[in-house]
């Protein structure tokens, strides 16, 4: 007897399959286990940087996050400062100097005035003068209409309307797993 495949590639429904590591950095992070999200996150930027990894910068900074969550800023710097420095290398200027803000801003806000002071000094030189935020023409990425999901279906991600990438006015794909969510 004939018997229909569910809808979608082998099953597995719409989207990419996330890596069930991430799921679980992601909801590590969520339940505040920040060591613990740190080092899955860092173990799954090294794989994703020995294949060149688009989401390779996106994972370092969350490894980052992490540890200076987790009262780590020493080790939170070294993660930061490989995902800028995958940015510059990438050329994504906008990215790195908006990562760069929100990475001082939590080391000032936790009290670690020094290490902010510190990563603020080694990349205020990074960034060419033509390429800062305030000398650009326009905002590269799309801003879509209304409201994104908090986290991504797929992999519990937070999702940032200035850090996905937009796909048309209502959709836009998890930089972590490729899932796209849409805006209400």
């Amino acid at each position: 007897m004939f018997t229909r495949r569910p809808f979608g590639p082998r099953g597995r429904g719409f989207g990419p399959r996330p890596h069930p590591m991430l799921a679980r950095a992601n909801e590590l992070m969520a339940i505040e286990d920040f060591p613990g999200a740190a080092r899955a996150f860092e173990e799954l930027a090294q794989a994703a940087k020995g294949r060149n990894g688009p989401a390779t910068p996106f994972l370092y900074m969350q490894a980052g996050r992490a540890r200076i969550l987790a009262g780590q800023p020493a080790v939170g710097v070294v993660d930061v400062r490989q995902a800028l420095d995958l940015f510059a290398g990438r050329k994504e200027w906008i990215r790195f100097q908006r990562n760069q803000e929100r990475a001082v801003n939590l080391l000032n806000r936790f009290g670690f005035n020094q290490a902010a002071i510190d990563l603020s000094g080694y990349l205020a030189d990074q960034i060419p003068a033509d390429q800062q935020i305030g000398t650009q023409p326009a905002i590269p990425f799309r801003k879509g209409k209304g409201q994104l999901p908090v986290r991504c279906s797929g992999c519990g991600a937070p999702l940032r309307s200035d850090e996905v990438d937009w796909v048309d006015d209502c959709s836009a794909e998890c930089q972590y797993c490729g899932t796209i969510a849409r805006a209400d």
